[in-house]
């Protein structure tokens, strides 16, 4: 699902839905509750929201083949979302170019979970390229996260799974402050995201889609 080694999507992956035998979508209530989120190996991908874009640019800005719809059911539970605030929404940014809203990710991640209220999902929320301060991206984001209160798990501590099941667990790769209650990313040094993005060439590619 991830762009491995080509950007040819009939010689590396489909686009198209597995089929719901194939389907991943419960398998945290497998999981004991009295686990901690940090304890887990949790799927991600990689500039989660970047799989369509027109033009020749697209070829470059190509991350995934499969809609975050897709994604989650078959079992991805943290997703790399890259913001940029602009004209009353956070538009998602990888590199200059914009695919879609945190509006319409984070509404998606709920109309999931409501199907699914045993799973979570990790939400890695960092600033790319804006041109507000930080304290103005902090400020910038709070609407956002108010209108899916009741799914947010405002919480500072890493949570059990039995805490955070049916939520959004936003992990903040941006400036918060400590009365924000929230998961600031660089204060878990326990956590560790496989994110080997950039290697130089296809063989450490290919190792680093098994390893991670």
């Amino acid at each position: 699902m991830g762009n491995i080694i080509a950007k040819d999507p009939d010689f590396w992956c489909s686009t198209d839905d597995p089929g719901q035998e194939r389907h991943n979508a419960d398998w945290m209530k497998r999981v004991p509750d009295s686990k901690f989120l940090s304890e887990l190996s949790i799927l991600g991908t990689h500039n989660t929201l970047y799989y369509s874009y027109g033009g020749v640019e697209g070829l470059w800005v190509w991350c995934q083949s499969w809609v975050l719809r897709i994604q989650l059911n078959m079992g991805i539970r943290f997703l790399d979302i890259r913001c940029q605030a602009s004209n009353g929404d956070m538009l998602l940014n990888h590199g200059g170019y914009k695919l879609g809203t945190l509006t319409d990710t984070l509404t998606c991640c709920v109309n999931f979970l409501q199907i699914h209220p045993t799973e979570c999902v990790i939400v890695w929320i960092a600033e790319e390229n804006s041109k507000l301060a930080a304290h103005e991206l902090r400020d910038a984001m709070k609407p956002f996260l108010e209108r899916f209160r009741g799914f947010v798990l405002y919480q500072r501590l890493m949570p059990t799974l039995c805490e955070a099941r049916g939520k959004l667990v936003i992990l903040a790769d941006y400036k918060i402050e400590g009365n924000d209650n929230m998961m600031k990313y660089e204060n878990y040094g326990g956590m560790a995201i496989c994110d080997i993005w950039k290697p130089d060439s296809c063989a450490q590619k290919l190792m680093a889609s098994m390893i991670t």
